[in-house]
């Protein structure tokens, strides 16, 4: 059974670049679950083609979180330095 590691950010530029990297790996153990806003957009459907999971989720809302994350060995996230709190989960306060 793969490993999941969830990519938040993943139709950006830095999780894009994380997928990437991911899927170059021809042994890599990971299965790769995108999480982005909207996965009717051209960019999640290029992702689905490559074989990346696409889930939906909201920053602002935590199930939709745990959700995306739920199962996961690894996540990738953008966080803002200084901003206080994680904007990942709201919870773990690795921000500070």
């Amino acid at each position: 059974m793969s490993k999941i590691v969830t990519i938040f950010g993943a139709t950006g530029t830095q999780g894009g670049a994380v997928i990437d990297a991911l899927l170059q790996e021809s042994d890599s153990p990971y299965k790769i679950r995108a999480v982005t806003r909207d996965p009717s957009s051209a960019s999640s459907k290029a992702l689905v083609e490559r074989g990346v999971e696409v889930v939906t989720a909201d920053l602002s809302k935590r199930d939709s979180l745990r959700a995306a994350m739920k199962g996961a060995e690894a996540v990738f996230a953008v966080t803002i330095v200084g901003a206080g709190v994680c904007i990942v989960c709201s919870m773990c306060h690795c921000c500070y």
